[in-house]
């Protein structure tokens, strides 16, 4: 599904906890978790104490308007978002940064509480 100009804008302007909410619907309707990727992997980001977090959005535009220079989105199934990267990351001690846009890191959540609303979500679409 292509994000029209006027969405884009729309759910970029909108604060944390909405764009939260739209990522946890988006990415369970279309299946798919957006994350940018470089030549060396997945991007992670850091914050002042040094914990990091793995950026991640629910379609490749919002990806892309954030993606630095030689990175680009790169999707993610929900099955293997769910099955293999929210435990990877729990044993990496890393965390997810939901959504970020210019100005706004993204909500940081606890992976089980993503992982939580993420399954609520699509046992309501089933």
């Amino acid at each position: 599904m292509t994000v029209s100009d006027q969405e884009f804008e729309a759910v970029c302007g909108l604060d944390t906890e909405e764009r939260y909410a739209h990522f946890v619907k988006k990415v369970c309707e279309a299946g798919t978790v957006w994350a940018l990727k470089a030549t060396d992997g997945f991007v992670i980001m850091g914050d002042d104490e040094g914990l990091e977090y793995l950026p991640v959005w629910p379609d490749d535009r919002y990806a892309d308007a954030y993606a630095g220079a030689g990175e680009k989105a790169e999707a993610i199934p929900i099955d293997a978002w769910m099955a293999r990267w929210l435990p990877g990351l729990e044993r990496d001690r890393s965390g997810v940064a939901i959504f970020p846009v210019e100005g706004d890191p993204g909500a940081v959540v606890t992976l089980e509480q993503l992982g939580s609303d993420l399954e609520a979500e699509l046992a309501r679409l089933e």
